[in-house]
Formats: C-alpha cells, structure tokens, sequence
C-alpha cells in the first residue's frame, strides 16, 4: 500500500497516512545503501510501504517523485533534490557534485584535476612537480624563489645588459 502523507518524523520513525486513510504510528525509516536523511514532512513527501501485515514490523523508504532527478540508466544520485543540491555518479565515471564542497583532510589525484571559476585556498598551496599558469596573474605580498628564474625567457640571475659603463650613467636593455 502507497503512503500518501508522511505526518511526522524524528529521522528513525514517522507515523504515516495510508492511502485508504488510515494512519500507523512508529513505521521505521529504511534508509539503503547507509544514507541517511531527514524527511521533510510536505504535500509531496512519500513514501513506499513495507510491512509483514500485521503492522508489527512497518518501514518506509521516503521519496519526493516530484523532485526525482533524470537519470541515465546506471546512474545514481544522492541529496537535496528539491533544491538542487546532489551528487551524481554519472554512467562514464564522472561524480558531479551541485552545491558547496567542504573538505576536512587531503585531496590527491593521480591524473588531471580541474577546478571552476574562483577556488579560495585559505592555507598553503603546495604544488609538487612542474606548474603551469595561463592568464593574468597578481601576486600580493612577497615572492621568493629559491632557485633558477627566469623572466621572459632570461635569466634573472645571470642576465647582462648592452652599453654597460663606468659611472652613473645608465645601462641599455637585458641581452
């Protein structure tokens, strides 16, 4: 039996309204796969109904149909639906994620990272290996490099200038 109504949750059990109009207090909330969330308790709240008969042992697995994302068969998404704020597991092996990501620990890959527009990294960048960077780029605060440098393709180090003399007069451009 099709719940209609979710009419109440403490996110472990809910009391339900049935579809024939009946109401059952304490249906367990089945959450699969370890996901958890807190139901919201609205017109398009429902639910599936399992239950052994006897209304001893009831569980609900909620849904909203109405806010169900599309999908490619394969696909898996979890989150906030309704509001846009999921994670997909895309049929190509992408994961996509809608909304703000918070990360508490260390990120690594192996192969190609892309990030999007405005990345803030409030700490220390450490880049091991060759970088790389295309585009306009404005450095507040102290610049050391310890290390060969070079600017625009001489040697910052090392570089000599043409018309050098004794004196104060001045000197002609980098060689």
């Amino acid at each position: 039996m099709q719940i209609v109504s979710i009419l109440s949750n403490n996110s472990k059990l809910a009391r339900v309204q049935l579809e024939d109009g009946s109401i059952i207090d304490g249906v367990v909330i089945l959450y699969p796969f370890g996901l958890f969330s807190n139901i919201s308790i609205n017109d398009n709240s429902m639910g599936l109904l399992l239950e052994d008969g006897s209304n001893d042992y009831s569980y609900v697995m909620p849904f909203n149909i109405s806010a169900q994302p599309t999908l490619a068969s394969g696909e898996v998404a979890v989150g906030d639906f309704v509001n846009n704020k999921t994670i997909k597991f895309l049929q190509n092996g992408t994961i996509q994620i809608n909304g703000d990501v918070v990360i508490n620990g260390t990120i690594q890959t192996t192969g190609r990272a892309t990030l999007g527009e405005n990345i803030l990294i409030a700490g220390t960048l450490k880049a091991v290996g060759s970088t790389e960077l295309t585009g306009d780029t404005l450095i507040t605060g102290k610049l050391e490099v310890v290390g060969q440098a070079k600017l625009q393709g001489k040697d910052f180090i090392t570089h000599t200038h043409s018309g050098v003399q004794t004196g104060s007069s001045a000197t002609g451009g980098v060689v």
